[in-house]
């Protein structure tokens, strides 16, 4: 037993010595954490519930995420989707329209839904938004939500 404060003294400066530490504390490499993800109540918010092409008041069906939490500037992205028509982006200073897609990811929560005005004779399909809000670096989804679009009169696009 007299050996055992020796003992105890080596063990600790094994420890000590041996970098007990933050995984890259001594490489210079700096550490970053990804907050968890958590489920973000999200919903697709449109001013307009009627669109048609020959509408001149915009040049899409206005679309905003409405989100229920707040999150750091810059942390997020929203990823739209549908899967008829496109996606516009229509914003201050200058208003004018640029075309982004079906498949999207903006740093803001609005952009307009239209569509080609080419198939007048035919019946149109009904149209899926949906809506991801993710992690810009990571991709994790926080958040997820879908609205359909309907036709009236095959021309007018009702969102529901």
């Amino acid at each position: 037993m007299r050996y055992t404060p020796l003992l105890l003294a080596i063990i600790g400066v094994f420890i000590i010595t041996a970098g007990c530490t933050m995984p890259g504390a001594h490489t210079g490499i700096p550490q970053t954490t990804v907050p968890p993800a958590s489920p973000v109540n999200v919903s697709i918010h449109s001013d307009m519930t009627r669109y048609s092409v020959i509408m001149s008041s915009a040049p899409g069906m206005p679309l905003s995420a409405c989100i229920t939490q707040t999150t750091p500037s810059g942390t997020v992205e929203y990823r739209w989707r549908t899967d008829y028509g496109r996606f516009l982006a229509w914003n201050a200073p200058d208003f004018t329209v640029r075309e982004l897609g079906a498949n999207v990811s903006v740093s803001g929560g609005k952009v307009y839904w239209t569509y080609l005005d080419e198939h007048q004779n035919t019946a149109r399909p009904p149209v899926h938004i949906t809506l991801d809000l993710a992690y810009v670096h990571s991709g994790a989804v926080l958040g997820h939500t879908e609205r359909i679009i309907e036709w009236e009169n095959g021309t007018v696009a009702v969102i529901r």
